[in-house]
């Protein structure tokens, strides 16, 4: 399946741009990433561990033979229709050369309201540009930390407190292990099951979290891969304290999600094992490392999501503003799926 979007033109240029829209991953998609300098969420692992279930979706950009952009996405369904009519991409599109990126996005709009979607949302995460405010959602900021020093001083810019978590863990000689397939899942839902656990009991809440199913999707762990993910786990002996899921793509390293054990929460372990993945992205060529972000309303003192704010803030890293975008393409079925969750609260 093949679609083309409407044509517009961008780049300064007297060529104009189309989207060609494929549930068939192109055999150049590899190339496609680097040369857009695509990152970890435009590969179709990245979409796996950050999109809902759904019908890959790969989007090429084109200016007559060159290509100038790629997104990749899920087309998922809904009670109210046979037809895959919602888009979710965990990403904004990535342009290059940019210039044309909010042009270029109109048109990837027109293209899936051309195939069906009767909403399509682009998600921020690790984005390489950023929206217009007045066009995109509710800005959030991520923390980017730069590998390009070395590790000594890359921890000096940590604050006093995760230095101290640092020290400790290398005083106690924890360690690392990086680990991949069903040991990387297990360990993963291991520590996010604590997770969430200690978030119901600190907010009185019930939280849910989806541990995606990596046994064979993780990429084979070696030093020099540049694409892929991982889990790297923390240890004091054999036991357990931290772990984490990492996503690489091209130099740049995305912290996906992760937890502590009720010990590892109680010694920081988190701290020093974050530490070593800079460490350990460092080695095999990664120039920055994204620790994900929080609202922007997370830096006040009286955020639900402050603590978290502080965490990620005190690692030192650049803190950068993202939005995503969202658009309603079919105002009936937006309609039906409001009057739908009206009629659930009311009924509960």
């Amino acid at each position: 399946m093949v679609r083309v979007g409407r044509r517009v033109n961008a780049l300064e240029s007297r060529e104009s741009l189309s989207w060609e829209l494929s549930e068939s991953r192109p055999n150049r998609w590899g190339e496609y990433l680097m040369r857009t300098e695509g990152g970890f969420f435009q590969s179709p692992l990245g979409v796996f561990v950050g999109a809902p279930k759904g019908r890959t979706i790969y989007c090429v950009l084109r200016s007559g033979h060159s290509v100038h952009g790629i997104a990749l996405g899920v087309l998922a369904g809904c009670r109210l229709s046979t037809r895959l009519r919602h888009a979710y991409f965990p990403s904004l599109p990535a342009i290059h050369p940019p210039g044309s990126n909010e042009r270029a996005l109109d048109l990837l709009i027109d293209a899936l309201d051309d195939q069906g979607a009767a909403d399509v949302h682009f998600d921020s995460f690790d984005a390489g540009w950023e929206l217009d405010q007045a066009r995109g959602e509710r800005e959030r900021v991520e923390f980017l930390v730069s590998l390009e020093d070395s590790a000594a001083e890359i921890l000096c810019r940590f604050g006093s407190g995760h230095r101290r978590r640092c020290r400790l863990g290398e005083r106690e000689a924890w360690r690392s292990n990086r680990l991949v397939g069903e040991d990387g899942r297990a360990i993963l839902d291991a520590v996010m099951g604590h997770a969430v656990r200690r978030a119901h009991d600190r907010r009185g809440q019930n939280y849910a979290v989806s541990i995606p199913e990596l046994t064979k999707e993780m990429a084979t762990s070696h030093r020099t891969h540049s694409w892929g993910a991982w889990v790297t786990a923390a240890y004091a002996g054999e036991q357990l304290l931290a772990a984490a899921l990492v996503g690489v793509g091209g130099e740049r390293g995305f912290y996906v999600m992760g937890g502590s054990t009720p010990e590892g929460y109680r010694c920081g372990a988190a701290i020093w094992l974050q530490y070593q993945i800079m460490k350990e992205l460092k080695e095999i060529g990664c120039t920055e490392y994204n620790l994900g972000g929080t609202p922007i309303e997370a830096a006040d003192a009286s955020s639900p999501g402050h603590g978290l704010y502080r965490f990620k803030s005190s690692f030192g890293g650049a803190r950068v503003s993202r939005r995503g975008r969202r658009a309603v393409l079919c105002l009936i079925h937006a309609s039906a799926h409001r009057l739908g969750a009206e009629l659930g609260r009311v009924l509960r």
